[in-house]
């Protein structure tokens, strides 16, 4: 459902020849002002965008509602690739905490397989120290019985009989104390080859979950990277599309709210006293271009109207007679002037008011802030208390000699000014408020 604003006025005659010095792009005054939304742009559905914020756009600027089909799918797909972002980043950092840790495990296995390396070999040498030993001394014993030992005569001689069995008992115990430390030789060295053979596993297991997972972390790495990449991308494009698109509740492109808003706001600070609103801006950028949206023309997200808009020659035929001042620099028409830009101003009051704002280094009249500025300048003339109405009147005047003109300005500024006091809410209470005003 389309957001209308009517201001029901009084039926004016339509601006006549004499009367208009500097008209261009503005239509008659008739009984209802209407700012009434595309539906194109209705079927989207406000859009808020306050995760990418634009360093460059005014605080109360940044949580308006937008209303754009292709605004709103762009912050789909930059909600879709921001999420994807933050996984990747949180198993990023799972990965970078478990990596020292697996690194350090790994290690420790590696030590512990060459301390139980170096027992295995240890284990392994007594072994074969022990097994020699054994066959030395059971070689030695079978020698000693096969060369026969003496035989003792007489039973009563003591000492024939204990060097025999001496010498039966030596060979015997050296024989069995080996075989002793060849079994004990042989456990250890079994128990270091089953603690061996263990670690191997762990240390296999572990350095392949360590290849694994350096895999996975080079891996979500590139996709990081790549996700960020398409992040930013995105958020340019948000960004672009941002400032395009309407204002919710408005027919008017946020890039252009912004030039008026930062040219009321910084003449505010130059001079206090003139209190000039943006709504005053605003109304002027309605009538005298559609904020730039006259006839297929429309602004760029830098704020530049593309392609420019340019009023009729202004050569005494329906409009006031005004020869060229210029020589068709800004117009493009060296014999008559032409109201330039999206404020519409006649080459010379350009040349009087205008000035580059943005740091193009250009003083542009179809850039929506150098053009706003400039209104603003020319409003602020020797005049102050801009925000009374009687004022902005005579100022309008000054700014297009139509009556008229000025009634239709002012009608335009008095719808805009109601949703001043919404700029400071949230974007849930701006839209919801907006719509309410917009429908009475």
């Amino acid at each position: 459902m389309a957001f209308v604003m009517a201001l029901v006025l009084c039926e004016f005659p339509p601006v006549t020849a004499s009367a208009a010095t500097r008209p261009a792009v503005t239509r008659s005054l008739s009984a209802v002002v209407h700012l009434t939304l595309t539906a194109s742009e209705e079927d989207a559905g406000p859009v808020v965008v306050p995760e990418v914020p634009d360093p460059f756009l005014p605080p109360e600027l940044q949580r308006l509602p937008l209303r754009s089909r292709q605004l709103a799918d762009l912050v789909r797909d930059w909600t879709e690739v921001k999420q994807r972002l933050d996984l990747t980043r949180a198993l990023m950092e799972r990965a970078d905490t478990l990596l020292p840790s697996l690194r350090r495990l790994v290690e420790e296995l590696r030590v512990q397989s060459v301390v139980w390396q170096r027992r295995r070999q240890t284990a392994l040498a007594r072994v074969r120290a022990a097994r020699a030993s054994a066959r030395r001394y059971a070689v030695a014993a079978y020698l000693d019985r096969a060369r026969g030992a003496p035989a003792i005569d007489d039973p009563t001689d003591l000492k024939g009989v204990l060097a025999k069995k001496k010498r039966t008992t030596y060979f015997d115990s050296g024989a069995d104390r080996w075989l002793t430390e060849l079994s004990d030789a042989k456990a250890r060295l079994v128990e270091a080859e089953d603690s061996l053979s263990r670690l191997r596993g762990h240390s296999h297991v572990a350095s392949s979950t360590l290849g694994d997972l350096e895999s996975f972390r080079r891996r979500v790495s590139l996709a990081f990277f790549l996700l960020s990449l398409r992040l930013e991308e995105l958020s340019a494009r948000v960004g672009e599309e941002r400032r395009v698109s309407l204002v919710e509740g408005t027919d008017m492109p946020l890039v252009a709210l912004e030039a008026y808003w930062n040219a009321a706001a910084r003449m505010s600070i130059v001079r206090p006293s003139c209190r000039i609103r943006w709504s005053h801006l605003a109304a002027i950028g309605r009538v005298e271009s559609r904020h730039g949206r006259w006839r297929g023309s429309a602004p760029r997200p830098d704020g530049r109207v593309d392609p420019p808009v340019r009023g009729p020659r202004l050569d005494g035929s329906r409009w006031a007679a005004i020869p060229d001042t210029d020589d068709g620099s800004l117009d493009g028409d060296p014999i008559w002037d032409r109201a330039v830009g999206p404020m519409q101003f006649i080459p010379s009051s350009w040349r009087r008011f205008g000035e580059d704002t943005d740091g193009d280094g250009r003083a542009d009249p179809d850039d929506l802030h150098d053009a706003a500025w400039a209104a603003a300048r020319h409003l602020c003339r020797g005049r102050s208390g801009l925000d009374r109405p009687e004022v902005f009147g005579q100022a309008l005047l000054g700014y297009n000699r139509s009556s008229d003109y000025a009634v239709e300005v002012l009608a335009f500024e008095a719808a805009y000014s109601r949703l001043d006091d919404l700029l400071t809410r949230s974007a849930a209470e701006y839209a919801e408020s907006a719509a309410q005003i917009l429908r009475r």
